[in-house]
């Protein structure tokens, strides 16, 4: 418990801490005014500090944060006057893995549920329930494992979606044009081409064309599947003759 013996030497040190150089010990070789003036600013000054160490105190700081033996608590600004934040509720560990949890979202640039991203919050900054904590951290920490699993899906199908590779440019079914070079598609647009292909072959077989209208024989079809990486690239081929 600190006695007031205690508090009125800190609020010595406060004054000393905080006091123009000029006002802290002795009048100063180089101060205009008269000894009794000086005595006058000083007590002043010291009067401004008093009122600021009640109000401080009152606000809930105690003398041994005022003076640096301890350090300041967390505090916020209201009305433009510093008020301080209550003893974290929940242990520096939650509030840890809290922080933690809220990085790897951040980073990952995805949404976490609202109600449970605004309590993630909370329990960050050391408030919250600490009975209900390893639930919430829990449960987000799974929301984060399941955006990752999407994520690898993802990547898997497509690394493994076939390639492309168009040796003319061309417009295929539904007026789709592809450009020369290697692009990735899905089994859709397989399908499509496919279709397409077939639908050019019989006509030209019907009218007994060497290959479909507007396509030289060693150009058709004017693409080839594979599923080999896409690397672009404005020629594939040379010529026939090359």
């Amino acid at each position: 418990m600190t006695t007031n013996t205690e508090t009125d030497e800190r609020f010595e040190r406060y004054t000393k801490q905080h006091l123009p150089l000029y006002l802290r010990d002795a009048r100063p070789p180089d101060y205009t005014g008269s000894e009794d003036a000086w005595v006058a600013d000083r007590a002043a000054a010291v009067g401004v500090l008093r009122r600021r160490w009640a109000d401080m105190l009152a606000l809930g700081f105690t003398p041994a944060e005022l003076v640096g033996d301890k350090p300041m608590p967390e505090v916020y600004v209201m009305s433009g006057r510093p008020v301080r934040l209550p003893e974290p509720d929940v242990s520096a560990e939650v509030s840890a893995q809290a922080s933690a949890l809220l990085r790897e979202a951040t980073a990952r640039n995805m949404q976490l549920d609202y109600i449970e991203a605004e309590k993630l919050r909370y329990l960050a900054s050391g408030r919250g329930n600490p009975r209900t904590a390893e639930g919430i951290i829990a449960s987000v920490r799974g929301q984060i494992q399941r955006h990752d699993a999407v994520q690898r899906k993802e990547r898997i199908v497509e690394d493994h979606r076939p390639t492309l590779t168009v040796r003319r440019a061309f417009r295929a079914k539904g007026n789709r044009s592809y450009a020369v070079g290697q692009h990735r598609i899905d089994g859709q647009e397989v399908a499509d081409l496919l279709a397409w292909v077939e639908e050019n072959e019989a006509q030209a077989r019907i009218h007994g064309w060497p290959a479909p209208a507007g396509f030289e024989p060693e150009m058709w079809p004017p693409f080839q599947l594979s599923d080999a990486p896409a690397v672009k690239t404005d020629k594939l081929w040379g010529s026939p003759n090359s």
